[in-house]
């Protein structure tokens, strides 16, 4: 629907043909027992009087399974023969009604308190904005396959029904009318007697940071009317999150530890956190992901040595000018916006062998401390490496510019732009040899090649 996320610009019958869109939703979860179970304990807690439950505060709920009510209606919603003919996302229809239309309510009007859950199924009725129960003598109600059923207005059923329709007593922020009392200020059990129902804030920061090596560290905003937090990960090569952990309440950080650390191809790690009460569960946190490392945080990171192919070496230095003078930088970068800047961390001094054929075809063995510890909250996860032949030169020097890049781990850890560096060689021409990223992740036994030019570190 061409305004579906701008409610404002939506007709009434655009209105209409979403919210039947969400009784088909709510008629096809309505064929889980642990969803109709749940349905009549929120039901019975009349929280304004009647038998009614907002749908933007029961999405949030636990059922026994450990789902959600959203879960619960987006996987029965894709299971719905009715709304994948319609080309309905549930997810997204959910996501509408608990966003948008906040005073939306779920009510059992008849039989709630005798229904049986165990075994009935019952109808759900539709009642639009403009509903007159005056002008009407019946109803059109959908059963669990989105078949329609007519129940009559003259005569009340004897079995439960489910209605679907606006509340009576909330604005459209989901707000009581300032004339009417919230029941569950007077009226409660035992265990939340006046208390007021609501789920936590999702926590919008969630920060990972790379450990010691095979795990993760994940720190996220505390929030508040929280009684735990959930953390749920997945790993290539699954496509489903699963819970690893629960914190306490104010325990807003978790250390993964003993992932796989693969061989040969890094694998990705995703993270998800949501907060957790006696009310439900918050919406989830930003996705955040990266690779699983073999390295320990703040590990020392020295090349071990170096070599040319005897073509590679002749296209940045002729024999003539006997042996090769390199020079290594190596660049961070930074996530984009105003403040983006990339910053050179560390420049060699001219490294120079004695003769070519000592880095010719063979291995120069020479060492090149870049950083004595490597820290990735420090230093990020990606850092550009670029090698240039530098020789003297009677000129003032000569000007480059480097590109960085940066791990945006809440794009599923994808490598972009990470800003660029300047640098000005005074006194040398200076000719590129390679450049390459060098990854937190990469196996430490890789090696490092590029135009004809190879690396590796110690490890």
């Amino acid at each position: 629907m061409e305004n579906f996320n701008n409610p404002s610009a939506l007709i009434l019958e655009e209105r209409h043909e979403i919210m039947k869109n969400y009784v088909l939703l709510v008629s096809s979860a309505l064929g889980s027992k642990e969803f109709r179970k749940l349905l009549k304990e929120e039901a019975l807690k009349k929280f304004d009087g009647d038998f009614d439950v907002l749908s933007a505060n029961f999405h949030n709920r636990i059922l026994n399974t450990q789902i959600s009510v959203n879960e619960i209606l987006e996987l029965m919603g894709k299971k719905s023969e009715v709304l994948k003919s319609k080309n309905i996302d549930p997810t997204k229809l959910t996501q509408f009604i608990t966003e948008l239309y906040p005073n939306v309510q779920i009510s059992v009007p008849v039989n709630c308190e005798t229904w049986n859950t165990d075994n009935f199924i019952p109808p759900v009725v539709f009642l639009n904005e403009v509903f007159d129960d005056t002008k009407v003598d019946f109803v059109e109600a959908f059963d669990e396959n989105g078949k329609t059923i007519k129940l009559g207005l003259d005569q009340e059923p004897d079995f439960p029904v489910v209605v679907v329709g606006i509340s009576e007593r909330v604005d459209i922020n989901g707000n009581f009318y300032a004339d009417e009392e919230p029941y569950y200020l007077i009226q409660r059990d035992a265990q939340t007697s006046g208390r007021i129902e609501a789920v936590p804030a999702a926590p919008n920061e969630l920060g990972m940071l790379h450990g010691s090596a095979g795990s993760f560290i994940l720190n996220w905003q505390d929030v508040s009317l929280e009684d735990s937090y959930e953390v749920w990960r997945m790993e290539e090569p699954t496509t489903a999150f699963y819970k690893v952990a629960e914190t306490t309440a104010n325990d807003n950080g978790y250390v993964d530890a003993g992932l796989k650390i693969p061989l040969i191809r890094p694998s990705t790690v995703w993270y998800k956190i949501r907060a957790k009460n006696i009310d439900g569960v918050s919406s989830w946190s930003p996705i955040m992901a990266s690779k699983v490392s073999g390295r320990n945080d703040g590990e020392p990171l020295t090349v071990k040595r170096m070599k040319f192919t005897q073509s590679a070496l002749q296209n940045v230095e002729s024999w003539v000018a006997g042996a090769p003078e390199l020079r290594l930088r190596v660049i961070m970068g930074s996530p984009p916006g105003e403040n983006q800047q990339a910053l050179m961390i560390y420049e060699s001094s001219i490294l120079e062998p004695n003769k070519r054929g000592d880095i010719m075809d063979t291995w120069w063995n020479k060492s090149v401390s870049v950083m004595p510890f490597w820290y990735t909250g420090t230093h990020q996860t990606v850092l550009t490496f670029d090698w240039k032949e530098e020789d003297p030169l009677s000129i003032s020097g000569t000007e480059f510019t480097l590109n960085a890049g940066y791990e945006d781990k809440g794009d599923n850890g994808n490598i972009k732009f990470g800003g660029n560096v300047k640098v000005t060689v005074s006194g040398r021409s200076s000719s590129n040899v390679g450049m390459t990223f060098v990854h937190w992740w990469d196996p430490k036994s890789v090696i490092y090649s590029t135009g004809g030019f190879s690396w590796e570190f110690v490890y």
